[in-house]
Order: structure tokens, then sequence, then C-alpha cells
């Protein structure tokens, strides 16, 4: 199942759910072991900043696992900014 995000960029989609679910940074950082800068990168729209792409990837897998959002969605908004 894809989710659509109608236009979102990535960060909005994940700036979006810590806020509405109570979650900071450090917390999702802490939980799904992506870096906080790394984490920092992606939230700030800094793709140049970050490793190369697999590892992106599996970032952008914990993350979804861990806010309950589709991997393949997250995925798709990354590759097209």
């Amino acid at each position: 199942m894809t989710e659509v995000f109608d236009g979102k960029q990535l960060r909005d989609v994940i700036n979006e759910t810590l806020d509405r679910e109570g979650i900071s940074e450090k917390k999702l950082s802490e939980m799904t072991g992506v870096t906080e800068s790394h984490l920092k990168f992606l939230l700030e729209g800094q793709p140049q900043r970050l490793p190369p792409s697999p590892y992106v990837r599996g970032y952008l897998i914990r993350i979804a696992q861990f806010l309950d959002l589709d991997r393949d969605s997250l995925w798709e908004l990354y590759k097209n900014e």
C-alpha cells in the first residue's frame, strides 16, 4: 500500500508526523538508530550531505516503521526531491 502525501516534501511529512505524535527529533534518532546529524539533513532537505542512497533507504525504512508511515512512499518522496 502506498500513501499519497499530496505534493508534500519528505521533511514536511516527517516533521508533521513528529509534531502530531509529540516525538522529538532526538527520540526519533534514538529509536531508529539514524544519527542526529543524518536525521537533521533529512529534515532540512539537504540530501547532498547524506550518505549514499542505500543507507538513506535504510534510514527511511526504520523511520517509516517507527512512525507507522509507508516506507515506499517516503522513499519515493526522497527520490523525487
